[in-house]
Parts: structure tokens; C-alpha cells; sequence
């Protein structure tokens, strides 16, 4: 038995009753940014933060998003993102209104200011998971990638506190030219730190990723990379999830007629490759909402338009959808597996100016 399906109970308050994996975690779900503002300076940030107070919403306005996401049947979670969401000193309490709403709130957070006392706090708020950014397995790439002397031995901490208070431990790391070498000795920190999942994000051509365009893997690292993965994933205790990378289905899909078949068989039902309109409703710290957090193109304003309007008649999520049954790029539309890859529709757009187009990194 693979080791990783020994994390099955323990991941359940993370996986929050979804019904399978896509790009960007477990679909379908809303990320809400519950700042911009951030104590690090991430030479990936998609969203640009900085120390700076900027415009977000009030305790109100979220509470007011947070009962309008809560009506949606689809939605089962929330993740409270940034920046960095422990800066707001409204964090606990906004936590506790989606628990008694009947969402499973989950925070993602950088781990430097997760303490002993907030990891309680959190815990009797109702979260029901933590995911930390790790973004190498020793100070000197971790701090260098963060921008902070220090950051890693914080974030570290950040990850036993959270364990200690009975928080299931999800692992982010973000793979680029800084890091990916130690991809698998990170996957063992993050194993003996006692985490249950690791998203393997893609840097994406946003924010601080556009920039600094020279951190991005080349393609061939990319496909290397995926194939690591796989040959990581089958001895770790890991659930390892590539993210921002829905090609990872179909390679495995790939590999000889018994895995194709498998992946076209069974694969719809779990494995839902790019997310982006159809899994993920992303709504940034002003109230712009998203179909991706990495694919800057706004649906509409939460403040002025209703979460339900917005998920199912906003343009871009509609024209996403589309793509899902039929697609418009020559690589999607002639392969046996785009119904659980469908390229990434945000590195089509970066390289394109056109999200319908071919993923630039697709190498089937």
C-alpha cells in the first residue's frame, strides 16, 4: 500500500469534503485574500505585497462575502490568504464566523508569526487546517527565496505550533530556479514536520514571477520536474499535488495503455486539471474576483455584485467552463487527456495575451 493513503483521515479537515484534486488544491472552492499586506517580500509573490497598509475589506464586508460563499451548495471551504493573513488582527474572529456559517476555514500562511497561542486560538475557532510556504528544506534557499533572514527557522516553528495544537499541516512550496534542486529533501522536512499534503506550485509569469522572470523553470525542467514528483510520490507519506501544473495527469496518463486507460476511465471523476473557472473562485483583499489567482482578468466586484452572479454568469468564468468541453487549443484539442489537464489557461495567457490559446509548457 503506498504510504500516502495512510493520510487519508488525517487530511480530512484539509480536503473539506471535495470530491478530487485539480491545479490549484481541491476543487471547488473560494481563496479568499484577507490582506495584500505581508512581512515578507517572496521574489514569486503573485500579488505584489509589501508592508504597506492597502485597500481591503472591512470585518464587515468579509463577514458579509463569507454568508454569501456559504449559501453557494458547491462551496465547502474557505482559505484565507494574502499576503500574509495573520496580519489581520480580525483573523481569529473572521475564522470563526465561516465555522458558524458551515464553511471549513483553512489559512495559508508564510508560519513566521504562527505562535503557540494563535495555533490554539485558531484551532477553537473552528480551522480546520494550516498550509505553510516552505520553500526549501535549509535557511540559505528558504530565507533567499523569502526575502527574510530567518524566515525559515520562524516558518518552522510556525509548522510544530501548528501540529501541537492538533492542526493538520499542509506544505506549499513554490519550485524555481532557487529551489528545485532540493525538492526532495524538502518533501522529507516536510514529512518529519508531521504535514499530511504538499502543494508543488509552478512559479507563474505574475507579479513578483513576471519581474523576475528568470527564477521561472525552463520547459524541460518542468517536465522533469513532473516526473520527480511521481517518482517522490511513491515512497513519500506525502500527498503530493503539482500545482499550476495540470500536464502532471496526463503524463502519468501517458505512460503505458494500462495508466491510460486508468486515467481516462476513472481520472474525470478525481483528477480536474486547470481549475481555473471551474474549481476556484479567487477574490482579492479589494474585492476583485478571480478565476485564478495567477490569470489577472476580473469577473466583477464582490461589493457590488453577488458572489452567485459572479461565479456563474462572469464572462471569464463562463468562457472558461467552455474550454473544459471544448477547447480551443490545438495541443488540448488533440489530446486524449484534456478533460483532466486542459493546459494552464494563466501560462497561456502570460505567453499568448490569450487564455484559450496553448499552454506554452504542454510537452504531450
Amino acid at each position: 500500500m503506498p504510504r500516502w493513503l495512510c493520510s487519508g483521515l488525517d487530511m480530512l479537515g484539509l480536503v473539506a469534503g471535495s470530491e478530487g484534486m485539480g491545479c490549484i488544491g481541491f476543487p471547488i472552492h473560494p481563496v479568499l485574500e484577507a490582506t495584500r499586506r505581508c512581512n515578507l517580500s517572496c521574489v514569486h509573490c503573485h500579488v505584489e505585497s509589501s508592508d504597506a497598509q492597502q485597500d481591503e475589506l472591512s470585518f464587515d464586508q468579509m463577514t458579509c462575502l463569507l454568508r454569501e460563499l456559504a449559501a453557494q451548495p458547491e462551496f465547502k471551504m474557505v482559505v484565507f490568504s494574502g499576503g500574509e493573513p495573520l496580519l489581520r488582527d480580525d483573523i481569529v474572529e473572521l475564522c470563526e464566523y465561516a465555522t458558524g456559517r458551515g464553511l471549513w476555514p483553512v489559512i495559508a500562511t508564510n508560519g513566521t508569526l504562527l505562535d503557540a497561542a494563535l495555533a490554539r486560538r485558531l484551532k477553537r475557532a473552528g480551522v480546520c487546517g494550516v498550509a505553510v510556504g516552505l520553500d526549501g528544506d535549509c535557511p540559505a534557499v528558504h530565507d533567499e527565496v523569502r526575502g527574510e533572514r530567518g524566515a525559515f527557522a520562524q516558518a518552522i516553528e510556525g509548522c510544530i505550533a501548528a501540529r501541537k495544537a492538533g492542526l493538520p499541516l499542509q506544505i506549499n512550496t513554490t519550485l524555481m530556479q532557487l529551489n528545485y534542486e532540493r525538492f526532495a529533501e524538502t518533501v522529507r522536512l516536510s514529512e518529519n514536520l508531521g504535514a499530511r499534503v504538499m502543494l508543488a506550485y509552478f512559479v507563474s509569469p505574475c507579479g513578483r514571477g513576471l519581474h523576475n522572470s528568470g527564477i521561472m523553470l525552463t520547459p524541460e525542467q518542468y517536465e522533469s520536474m513532473l516526473v520527480q514528483i511521481a517518482q517522490v510520490q511513491r515512497l513519500s507519506s506525502l500527498i503530493i499535488e503539482p500545482t499550476c501544473a495540470p500536464n502532471y495527469w496526463a503524463m502519468l496518463g501517458a505512460r503505458n495503455w494500462a495508466a491510460s486507460l486508468a486515467v481516462r476511465l476513472i481520472g474525470p471523476m478525481f483528477f480536474h486539471g486547470c481549475v481555473a473557472g471551474t474549481g476556484l473562485f479567487y477574490v482579492r483583499a479589494d474585492g476583485e474576483a478571480l478565476a485564478c489567482p495567477f490569470l489577472p482578468i476580473s469577473a466583477g466586484n464582490v461589493l457590488r455584485t453577488t458572489v452567485s452572479k459572479l461565479f456563474r454568469e462572469g464572462e471569464i468564468f463562463k468562457s472558461l467552463r467552455a474550454l473544459k468541453s471544448e477547447p480551443t487549443a490545438e495541443s488540448c484539442s488533440n489530446c486524449r487527456f484534456h478533460d483532466v489537464c486542459g493546459g494552464c489557461r494563466a501560462r497561456a495567457f502570460w505567453a499568448q495575451g490569450d487564455f484559450t490559446a496553448d499552454d506554452p509548457f504542454c510537452f504531450r
